[in-house]
């Protein structure tokens, strides 16, 4: 989600709610946004992302951290409080920034626990695994070590029935192909994978259908 349109101290206490509710497993999944539309509509400036979104996740980390919580910044500030609940997981889920350009790379790697880039049709397997190790360098730049830090893609497949025609896009075709082009993926080092179908309007029924069947074929 776009954390600038939100208010650090409440998105904190959701996302607490939530690692409480699944047993310690929540990754926070954090973008700051890019749509000028939406950062009006959300009467925010757009000149908060950057250094605002830095300060947005500092200020989330402290509302995780024990009572009284205090956070004094330029664009957020939580007076001394006591919030909860807390999350289960210790320091609060880890936070995966949504980042696809250079600059936003290099801020996850020195700031969040992990970064997740958007992997489609029109991505080139030799620039995603460029984007990975150019993470993992900029974390042990910030003298953190980059194998205790997760790679999530965020995989927007085009699966259909039949097999696509060669040449194709990566993560196109049928369930066979996408599966392939997943096992190559698997070979980057990602921790996760995170599937978004709902972009291509599937009906969600068959949206299970496929994912169940892609799954056989991962195991």
């Amino acid at each position: 989600m776009d954390a600038l349109f939100y208010v650090p101290a409440i998105l904190a206490r959701r996302f607490a709610t939530l690692d409480r509710l699944s047993g310690g497993r929540v990754l926070a999944g954090l973008g700051q946004g890019w749509s000028r539309d939406e950062f009006e509509a959300s009467n925010v400036p757009i000149k908060r992302r950057g250094r605002g979104f830095e300060e947005f996740i500092a200020a989330m980390r402290a509302a995780w951290g024990p009572d009284p919580v205090r956070f004094s910044g330029q664009f957020y500030r939580i007076p001394e409080s006591r919030i909860g609940p807390k999350p289960l997981q210790t320091g609060g889920p880890p936070i995966i920034l949504g980042t696809y350009v250079p600059q936003a790379v290099e801020r996850a790697a020195r700031i969040a626990d992990g970064f997740m880039p958007v992997v489609g049709t029109w991505t080139k397997l030799e620039d995603l695994r460029q984007t990975i190790d150019s993470f993992r360098a900029a974390a042990r730049a910030a003298g953190r070590n980059p194998d205790r830090m997760h790679v999530v893609l965020r995989i927007n497949a085009v699966i259909g029935e039949k097999p696509a025609k060669e040449p194709r896009g990566l993560l196109a075709g049928s369930v066979e192909q996408v599966a392939n082009d997943l096992s190559k993926l698997g070979e980057l080092g990602a921790n996760h994978i995170f599937i978004d179908m709902n972009s291509f309007q599937v009906p969600v029924k068959a949206q299970l259908r496929v994912l169940k069947r892609l799954r056989s074929k991962l195991d």
